[in-house]
């Protein structure tokens, strides 16, 4: 419940107010470009009958571009081994202990770059009123928006 006097967003509540409604809107525009790279190189090799190893490197570049086409983030020479073993433990291949381990890159999620990448406006409301009687706070939403249409 919303008294007079409450902070809601640094902002204090004016006397005769019951609710309020934060209302965001988000609009992105722009094109946002992603190069990425990679290469992998892997060799397998039977230590004996039974083991069985792998080695690998593989190497990475990412370059996240703004809604101008300036590289915001840029990653390059991330290189990341690979090692896993394989052991046949009867020998007769019907059983397998296999352990890999390595280290992993992964790039930019194209939603974080389309949001922090320029071209978003952000743009957030605070509408006070009075809940009339038996209103719910999901009729003062609905209310609001058919009154903002008008």
């Amino acid at each position: 419940d919303t008294q007079p006097g409450d902070s809601v967003n640094d902002t204090t509540v004016p006397d005769g107010v019951s609710a309020y409604v934060l209302a965001r809107q988000e609009i992105r525009g722009g094109t946002f470009d992603a190069n990425t790279s990679a290469a992998y190189l892997e060799d397998i090799w039977s230590v004996t009958d039974d083991l069985t190893a792998t080695l690998g490197v593989r190497w990475d570049r990412f370059d996240s571009k703004d809604a101008e086409g300036n590289s915001f983030i840029k990653v390059s020479n991330m290189f990341s081994p690979r090692f896993g073993l394989a052991w046949d433990v009867k020998g007769d291949g019907n059983m397998k202990l296999y352990a890999n381990a390595g280290r992993y890159y992964f790039p930019i999620a194209n939603g974080l770059a389309a949001r922090e990448g320029g071209g978003t406006i952000d743009t957030r409301t605070v509408s006070y009123t009075h809940l009339r009687a038996h209103e719910t706070p999901e009729h003062l939403v609905c209310r609001l928006l058919l009154e903002k249409k008008k």
